[in-house]
């Protein structure tokens, strides 16, 4: 698995997950295929005060909903 030790989600309805939140989840999740949306990335700008910070922005929704 690929995440930073200070890795953050930022969830739809406002909940905040860390990386060991994440990893302790996954055995605990269905595997569903998803599809991702409206990808952005973001590094230095008006989102973060930072610029070795970056933040990405999705959507995601089940391979199976329609859409």
């Amino acid at each position: 698995m690929l995440l930073a030790d200070d890795f953050v989600e930022f969830g739809v309805f406002g909940r905040i997950f860390d990386k060991i939140q994440v990893v302790e989840e996954l055995p605990h999740s269905p595997a569903v295929p998803m599809i991702i949306e409206d990808f952005q990335r973001h590094y230095g700008s008006a989102y973060l005060r930072r610029p070795e910070l970056g933040i990405v922005i999705m959507k995601e929704r089940p391979l199976n909903e329609q859409g």
